[in-house]
């Protein structure tokens, strides 16, 4: 899994933003998760077997030079912004309960049962 690109390093005076930090938090956290429960975790984060494959496999150096490399965030939010805010707004004990409603509502609609 090792290649030549995983080798590079970010410079050491370079401090890492805010995105780099968190994309290596998330992928390490995918590839634990990946490595604990593997479709459990495929499931939860909505990604393919092959993809979940490949990042249960990932070296840490791998993930790192991932992380460092992207200026942008590797993952999005599945709720747009204004279903963010109402979720934000309801009581927190039945946040993940609306949320559920939510995403179920969302695949009906697309079809999907």
């Amino acid at each position: 899994m090792k290649t030549t690109h995983d080798q590079s390093h970010p410079p050491r005076r370079q401090a890492l933003s805010a995105v780099h930090l968190l994309n290596l938090q998330f992928v390490v956290a995918l590839r634990d998760a990946l490595r604990a429960d593997p479709a459990q975790a495929s499931y939860e984060y909505g990604i393919d077997v092959a993809t979940a494959d490949l990042v249960r496999h990932a070296s840490d150096e791998c993930l790192r030079t991932l992380s460092y490399s992207v200026d942008r965030a590797l993952f999005t939010l599945r709720l747009r912004g204004s279903e963010l805010a109402e979720l934000l707004q309801k009581p927190p004990p039945l946040r993940g309960l609306f949320a559920a409603v939510r995403e179920n509502k969302s695949n009906h609609r697309a079809g999907k049962r």
